[in-house]
């Protein structure tokens, strides 16, 4: 217990209970702790009986008619009947209970007189022995003690004297108790405690900043030897959490009335840990009177216990709100949707603490309280805690409830009472309940048809005291529960057990005491609990029998639909797995792991049978830092530089959010490869490849990779895993369908996983920390890169998978705190599975802009201390400007390390946007549009049903995307200001602007951008997004002129020549000039035979699919006879 030596003020106080009704005034008393074995020592000398100034219980065998007088507190009393009578002084009253049954409150009036002079030797530690090391000492007059062994010393973990002046109370010096340290012991000077001698004790104490500091329980120990308790023992007090402030601590004790010898004065801690200490005291009281008459006999006890069972006059009852964790919501940090100490099973629109009036003052303004927002649809579940160790008994809970209107019903409860709440009223409830296993489960429960708005605050707890009829309910409401069961019996339970407990309950007479009752119930709940846990194992094997059925129907269905060449082998699969169905239909308790496991490999080499020629290990992209070849950190993709023109695509959302069919989805694909991106990133989430546990299913990641070969563009795979900003959502929640993004064993929708789950209710989190997760995690991107690369050999090499982006924005959500190094820690591991692989590619990992820069660092650092499978960090950004863009994007992704630079997404409906892609150019930066639309908002593209619909601003990001190819390995390799200039980056100028080599660009229009970018030494390319003019300086005196493009060999393909007149080049409309000496044949025009026409066509894709760029597809003219042939690069 923690004592305190001020005399509190008095505590009764008139409570108003403000309900539907003026309820009474009500006496309330403090909080005791409660308990008929609480310990305490028997009362040797009754004539010097002085009890402390601290809480206390004294307990006596009191006499009717015959006073009882404890002459230090100046209080008598005089007992009712022959009865025990227990004294509880607590916060400066004494309460007084015959029996069970406060009676009375009694107001103390101590005297003493105190002695001067410290009784404790160097209680300021400022007299030292030993120097231990510089700036560390022994302290004279006392000792350390850890399990018998000193534990003086200068090492970390020792105890010392030390001079540090934010832990001093005074003087210069004070003592650190460090890990090692259990006890600080002083041998009192012979005599200085006195027999029956009353003491007072006092110090201040500080936690010591650092990690797992705090919280540390210290103990006054009095023996008649080293770290000895013989004597006395007490609580003393317990360091704070949090905090390195000076706290004080205050008590008093009586000695024992036996002869003392030595006499040894112990602060113990049972914990490791760091604290200081100083200004220790003790001085001898001197009371004015002293004794105990009326009684035979006393027991004494340090802390304050009222009897386990009390009964109170109707007015008078206790006040246990402090029991409730956070009842104010004074502390409005949110955990899992619910404020500290609260758990919210409900899931809402948005959950948050509120400040702002309600109810015309119900609540008032700028008083924190819980706000739950439902929007539009019904609200239910419970908002509520659970209180533990309480006297059993009947309750009282207040709160105060402001909500807007609704239909269904929203309660106020406390275990099985209920109070219904008023629609659209905002006042004062109250509710009562009755505990009969130290359990109260109290909060609101909803069951709206509609949305809702409701703000409660101010929860109270007032507990009435020992209840027999409240009891007696809980008795019958019990009895109905097992009968219910016993006439709903799951098969195969032993009823036995339940039915004696109702028949005895049931036999229980109405002058059955209330520990015969909630004996009763205890054991009734007891086997409802074993029911219980039977009906669950019966659901699970259930359950495991309905999976092993699902698994088998699909893998016959897809035997059924799908034909490829390992039939033979998957068809004896199946007929083995239909036998041990059979089997387990008839013993659920069979093991299905082996037999399920079996089927599904057996169902994915069927799959896998269609693929005939073996993969082989290759590097298909990286990252090159060497600067070996170009100037800046840059992409290669088979060796080559590459720059994406980027975009992400949803079909996931598309699919699992809109409703929209496969034909629908594969038309945004063609739709953005047709707009010149060169590269789509794609989203693949856990139970898009592994639908259940170790069940692998590659129709999706197949169907997006053939979509890609077929328009002709790269892909990067997102590998979202489970984690979208550190939060498990819906892969699909349309048309009453609700899937998670994950497996069940990983995440169900029910809040399970064999993993270390941090929220178990929507939005579901996983734990960073866990390694088995980790593990897991990096075992099925291993799965999907082996698959990738068995499909890219069986699908010429094309080499579409060009990268990996690691999770989804990566960070802490609720309770899933974690730390930069912690998030790259865990995608290093899971990385290594596409560096380990096969089909090595680069990676990537995208942070919320304001996160980038501690998560580059910690890659960094990681890349410094033995390397990284991560090749580079990467920024979300919404909302920016140019500016910025071409910068360090307010300091999120500045130049750190070797970290190659990329805007991984911004908001693509934006009509800024093409010029950003600019601007990210000039800034040295690889960029990416989020997204094609037409989700989240941020769609390139708007929709009418599912068609997508352009925007405004398409044809600038179709410009932008066609120069980026021209000439894409040269823009890759080149850095801004040396070898590439980007002109008019910001998109808003018509002005003159010079850039590489003093060559200037005038635009035609303020959203015209150009590069300039080198080609070889003596060579130039120039694009412009539209039209504008190119001034040459005279160092390009003779050189030529020619319209085209860069093949995939980086070789100039010439279409036209241009003239060059006053040194000025005026650019056709979204195209590329190469200035040179060295004008190349127009071989994109030359006649195939003489009668041939000279037109270009079209490019093709292989495929046979038109697409937006030569270097995607292969080049044809017409000839004279309506015939078409191809014309080589």
């Amino acid at each position: 217990m923690n004592f305190t030596f001020k005399l509190w003020p008095s505590l009764v106080a008139i409570f108003m209970m403000v309900t539907s009704f003026q309820a009474k005034a009500q006496t309330l008393l403090p909080h005791f702790a409660t308990s008929d074995q609480y310990g305490g020592k028997k009362v040797d000398d009754m004539s010097n009986f002085v009890p402390i100034l601290d809480d206390y219980t004294l307990e006596v065998m009191g006499t009717k008619g015959k006073s009882i007088s404890i002459a230090f507190a100046q209080v008598q009393y005089t007992p009712t009947q022959n009865v025990k009578v227990r004294f509880v002084q607590a916060k400066g009253k004494i309460y007084v209970f015959e029996g069970n049954a406060y009676t009375s409150t009694l107001t103390p009036n101590y005297k003493y007189i105190e002695q001067a002079g410290n009784l404790l030797r160097n209680g300021s530690f400022e007299t030292t022995g030993t120097q231990l090391n510089s700036g560390r000492w022994q302290a004279s007059d006392w000792d350390t003690w850890n399990g018998g062994t000193p534990t003086w010393g200068a090492n970390v973990g020792d105890v010392n004297v030390r001079e540090n002046a934010n832990y001093r109370s005074d003087g210069s010096k004070s003592i650190i108790l460090h890990t090692s340290s259990r006890w600080l012991c002083q041998q009192m000077t012979a005599g200085a405690l006195e027999p029956n001698g009353l003491y007072r004790i006092s110090c201040d104490y500080w936690t010591s900043d650092g990690w797992n500091n705090g919280n540390h329980k210290y103990q006054i120990w009095l023996g008649s030897s080293m770290a000895g308790s013989d004597l006395m023992t007490f609580d003393a007090y317990t360091t704070v959490n949090n905090n390195t402030s000076k706290q004080s601590y205050v008590s008093t004790f009586q000695m024992p009335s036996k002869s003392i010898g030595n006499v040894f004065l112990s602060f113990y801690r049972s914990e490791s840990g760091v604290d200081w200490l100083d200004n220790v005291k003790l001085v001898k009281l001197v009371p004015s009177h002293k004794g105990l008459t009326g009684v035979t006999s006393a027991i004494f006890a340090y802390g304050a216990y009222a009897p386990a069972d009390m009964t109170f006059p109707d007015n008078v009852c206790i006040d246990y709100t402090n029991m409730i964790v956070n009842p104010n919501f004074i502390d409005g940090a949110m955990k899992s949707g619910a404020p500290a100490g609260w758990t919210l099973d409900a899931k809402v629109t948005q959950s948050k603490i509120s400040t702002g009036e309600k109810g015309g003052g119900v609540i008032p303004s700028g008083q924190n309280h819980w706000q739950l927002w439902q929007d539009g649809s019904p609200l239910n579940g419970y908002a509520y805690q659970t209180l533990s160790n309480l006297p059993n008994g009947r309750y009282e809970v207040s709160a105060k409830v402001v909500c807007t209107g609704f239909s269904g019903s929203i309660k106020l409860f406390a275990n099985d009472g209920e109070t219904i709440l008023e629609s659209g009223v905002g006042k004062v409830y109250t509710v009562s309940g009755v505990v009969v296993n130290g359990v109260l489960k109290l909060g609101l429960n909803f069951a709206t048809k509609n949305g809702i708005t409701i703000d409660f605050d101010s929860f109270t707890l007032l507990y009435k005291g020992k209840d027999t009829a409240g009891y007696r309910k809980t008795l019958n409401r019990r009895i109905e529960d097992a009968k219910e069961i016993l006439a709903n019996l799951e098969d195969g339970y032993d009823v036995s057990t339940l039915t004696q407990l109702v028949k005895n309950a049931e036999s229980l007479g109405a002058d059955a005491s209330s520990d015969q009752v909630i004996s009763a119930i205890s054991d009734i709940d007891q086997e409802l609990s074993k029911y219980q846990a039977y009906v669950a194992e019966c659901e699970l094997k259930r359950k495991k029998v309905a999976q092993f059925k699902t698994v088998l129907a699909g893998a016959k269905s897809e035997r059924a639909t799908e034909l490829y060449p390992a039939t033979a082998d998957f068809d004896k699969a199946i007929a083995e797995a239909e036998s041990f169905f059979g089997r387990l239909e008839n013993n659920p308790t069979l093991d299905a792991t082996v037999a399920q496991d079996k089927l599904n490999a057996a169902r994915e080499n069927y799959y896998n049978s269609q693929f005939k020629v073996v993969p082989t290990a290759q590097v298909v992209s990286s990252v090159d830092l060497s600067l070996n070849g170009s100037e800046k950190y840059l992409l290669r993709v088979d060796g080559k530089p590459y720059y994406p023109t980027e975009i992400q695509v949803r079909p996931d959302k598309m699919r699992g959010y809109l409703g929209w069919s496969e034909d629908e989805i594969e038309a945004t694909f063609k739709r953005a490869a047709n707009d010149g991106f060169n590269t789509l990133s794609v989203p693949l989430y856990w139970s898009e490849v592994e639908p259940e546990k170790n069940h692998f299913d590659w129709h999706i990641l197949d169907r997006y990779l053939g979509w890609c070969k077929k328009y002709g563009v790269k892909m990067e795979l997102l590998w979202f895993s489970w984690s979208s900003g550190g939060r498990i959502q819906y892969l699909w929640n349309v048309n009453g369908k609700q899937q998670l993004r994950t497996p069940d064993y990983v995440c169900s929708l029910e809040g399970t996983s064999e993993f270390n789950m941090l929220r178990k209710e929507w939005e579901y989190s996983l734990d960073w920390r866990d390694t088995n997760l980790r593990s897991r995690d990096a075992y099925v991107l291993g799965r999907v890169m082996e698959h990738i690369a068995l499909w890219d050999a069986n699908n010429g090499k094309t080499h579409l998978v060009i990268g990996v982006q690691l999770g989804n924005e990566a960070r802490a959500h609720g309770d899933n705190a974690a730390t930069s190094s912690e998030i790259i820690d865990y995608y290093h591991h899971v990385g290594a599975a596409v560096k380990q692989s096969k089909y090595v590619t680069w990676t990537r990992l995208n942070c919320v802009s304001y996160e980038t820069s501690g998560r580059t660092t910690a890659n960094e650092n990681l890349r410094n201390n033995g390397g990284t499978n991560i090749d580079f960090v990467g920024v979300d950004i919404y909302g920016t400007n140019a500016n910025s863009v071409k910068g360090d994007l307010s300091g999120y992704l500045g130049t750190k390390g070797k970290n190659f630079r990329m805007i991984m997404e911004i908001d693509a409906k934006d009509s800024n946007s093409p010029i950003y892609q600019m601007a990210a150019l000039a800034g040295d930066k690889a960029f990416n549009y989020y997204n094609l639309g037409p989700v989240d908002g941020n769609g390139l593209y708007s929709n009418s049903g599912h068609v997508l619909t352009e925007r405004s601003h398409i044809n600038l990001v179709r410009q932008r995307n066609q120069i980026l190819n021209l000439a894409n390995q040269d823009i890759a390799k080149m850095k801004q200001g040396s070898g590439l200039y980007v002109y008019n980056y910001a998109g808003n100028s018509t002005c003159s602007q010079s850039g590489l080599d003093g060559i200037s660009f005038v635009p035609d229009d303020q959203k015209t951008q150009a590069v300039a970018v080198r080609h070889g030494n003596e060579e130039v390319f120039l694009l412009s997004t539209a039209g504008g003019t190119f001034t040459l300086p005279a160092k390009y005196n003779g050189y030529k002129a020619q319209k085209g493009y860069c093949n995939a060999n980086n070789n100039w393909v010439a279409e036209a020549n241009l003239t060059i007149l006053n040194g000025k080049v005026v650019m056709p409309e979204t195209s590329c000039v190469l200035i040179t000496k060295n004008p190349r044949v127009i071989t994109g025009i030359q006649s195939v035979s003489s009668d041939s026409e000279k037109r270009i066509v079209a490019y093709y894709a292989l495929s046979g699919n038109k697409v937006a760029h030569p270097t995607k597809g292969v080049y044809l003219v017409k000839k004279s006879d309506g015939t078409v042939t191809k014309l080589s690069k």
